[in-house]
């Protein structure tokens, strides 16, 4: 019996050696942390940046400019928009009035419409044309784009000045796309001179006589080209010698394809007006040269060659017996 409650004892011990072993240790008891001094001088200086009028005023112009700011991109963005769908919308009203003007056109060449009826046409396509053109500039200007409204430079000028010389582009930009600078074209138009006015007996026939007023027939009748040049003849007195190569584009038989006509309104018109008219009937252009007349496309005209309607704005040369002023 002693021996089973040795044994016992032993197992007892056993055992709460085994429980005390597989229980986890305590854990140890946490220092409080040391506090962190406060500075005073931060302390006032917070204070004081809450408090400062200086800088509560300061804070609110940043909000004042911001919410400027912020007004200013709406009202930009809200004319963008308006002005890109008026200039979709101007593109239209183009599309139509050219469509409307072309076939008006057409007609009158046919003898179908009067001419009081086309240049209402004319005047309206090239109303809307001019909008569109405002509105793509004022866009342009908004966003920076280079305008083509925009004041004139020094490069506007010099193609206006070689454009009323009857110069080509491709003439000063000599294939370059745009000029080196603005001294060399000048330069290049300083060695192309403006043409002097053409001189000569039948240069001053035909001066006196594109101011000359005529009439063609009465309201509503068709003049033709041959009618209106022998017109020409009689009541202005232009007696010259006109060259005319549309009488070299045959139709399918050989013959010549005739000058549509012009209707008349029985208005009187001078020479030159009424050959403007014919300019802007039939597609062909008069040229001024020291035997006449050249009545051809622009295409086909000489390269020295000066239109009628140049001619008809350059003031006459000075005769040799006449002080200059």
């Amino acid at each position: 019996m002693w021996r089973r409650l040795t044994a016992s004892a032993l197992f007892g011990l056993g055992l709460v050696a085994i429980t005390a072993t597989g229980q986890p240790p305590a854990p140890a008891e946490k220092k409080p942390a040391e506090k962190k001094a406060v500075d005073p001088v931060e302390g006032l200086i917070e204070s004081a940046l809450a408090n400062d009028p200086d800088v509560r005023m300061a804070r609110a112009k940043i909000q004042l400019a911001e919410a400027e700011l912020a007004k200013a991109r709406q009202q930009v963005a809200v004319k963008v928009i308006t002005l890109n769908a008026a200039i979709a919308e101007q593109k239209r009203a183009v599309v139509a009035a050219q469509e409307a003007y072309q076939l008006i056109n057409e007609m009158h060449k046919r003898g179908a419409t009067p001419l009081s009826e086309v240049l209402p046409a004319r005047d309206k396509l090239e109303t809307a044309k001019a909008h569109l053109a405002r509105l793509e500039t004022e866009l342009k200007l908004i966003t920076g784009a280079p305008a083509g409204g925009a004041a004139a430079g020094p490069a506007d000028d010099l193609h206006r000045t070689a454009a009323a010389r009857g110069l080509a582009c491709a003439a000063c930009h000599a294939g370059s796309g745009t000029p080196s600078t603005a001294a060399a074209a000048l330069k290049w138009l300083a060695q192309h001179p403006a043409p002097e006015p053409i001189k000569g007996p039948v240069a001053d026939r035909i001066r006196a006589a594109l101011d000359k007023p005529v009439r063609l027939g009465t309201k509503g009748e068709k003049v033709s080209f041959e009618k209106a040049l022998e017109a020409f003849k009689k009541q202005a007195g232009l007696d010259v010698s006109i060259r005319r190569q549309d009488l070299l584009v045959l139709d399918s038989e050989g013959k010549p394809i005739p000058v549509a006509p012009i209707v008349s309104e029985g208005e009187e018109l001078q020479v030159g007006a009424w050959l403007q008219l014919f300019e802007d009937t039939t597609g062909y252009r008069f040229y001024v040269r020291e035997y006449g007349l050249l009545f051809t496309q622009k295409s086909q005209a000489p390269a020295d060659a000066v239109s009628l309607v140049e001619f008809w704005r350059q003031k006459p040369a000075a005769k040799a017996d006449e002080p200059k002023k």
